[in-house]
């Protein structure tokens, strides 16, 4: 396997719409949604999609053809259309509520991913475990973005939320494991976050910790599982995992994929 930089920055949320890719950029004290095309091995034609959105956004992805933005720090779901090559800002959602003391509201959940199935969204609420107590949750919603049901987990601080043979999968970050059906299915070395799945695959991305102002001088990892979640392969990357998607062939993390769950 090779590494290849092909954009540089600090980068968060990736999905792609019909032949484009859609990225969340944190650009100093905002962030932004670039579009690109691949060839090869190259990105061309770059372009900012959104401006002036919160640096703390998360996980992106197109749901049907509306683009899903996890606004975490503002406890929201913004979503936007694509209408002749421009993404345009349709609504907005607090399915949480909207926090009245920031990131301090008792209501702050710091949801961090988002996965649709059918009739219903799957979002996993991070909950700062560490901070407040509280473990993470996934959280269901339906098609009119109410919450219809919350699981409890015992993830610290987790991310990522899929389900593949019935069961719910996730990073239990902090613990530096992946869960299937509420058990640890995959003992990492480092942070777990970054979750992909193809037809042969499961990626997990693993990442030293660390505050965030030097989370740009750490390393990671991603970890090739087979189904049966074994460990097959170990690629050593030259920064931190934030987000997995596979390029060729499907991702099934992504909510357009054609189903294997």
């Amino acid at each position: 396997m090779k590494i290849r930089k092909v954009l540089e920055g600090q980068f968060y949320g990736l999905t792609k719409f019909k032949n484009k890719w859609f990225v969340f950029h944190k650009n100093n004290d905002n962030g932004e949604i670039l579009s690109f095309s691949l060839k090869e091995d190259r990105i061309i034609s770059v372009q900012k999609k959104v401006m002036g959105l919160s640096p703390g956004c998360h996980q992106i992805d197109f749901c049907s053809d509306k683009l899903h933005v996890i606004d975490t720090y503002n406890n929201c779901i913004q979503v936007y259309a694509s209408k002749e090559e421009k993404i345009i800002k349709i609504e907005e959602f607090y399915p949480f509520g909207s926090l009245e003391n920031g990131r301090n509201s008792e209501n702050y959940v710091h949801m961090n991913s988002i996965w649709k199935k059918d009739d219903f969204f799957y979002l996993f609420l991070h909950n700062e475990t560490m901070k407040t107590g509280k473990k993470s949750e996934i959280a269901i919603l339906n098609d009119k973005y109410k919450v219809v049901k919350r699981h409890s987990t015992e993830a610290v601080n987790g991310h990522n939320i899929l389900k593949f043979k019935g069961d719910f999968v996730y990073c239990n970050s902090n613990e530096n494991s992946l869960v299937a059906d509420n058990k640890s299915v995959f003992q990492a070395d480092l942070f777990t976050r970054g979750l992909a799945l193809s037809s042969k695959y499961i990626l997990v991305g693993g990442s030293q910790y660390g505050e965030r102002s030097l989370r740009k001088n750490l390393s990671g990892k991603v970890y090739v599982l087979n189904h049966n979640f074994g460990l097959l392969h170990v690629l050593n990357i030259p920064g931190m995992v934030q987000e997995i998607r596979i390029v060729e062939p499907m991702d099934h993390c992504l909510s357009n994929s054609m189903s294997l769950h």
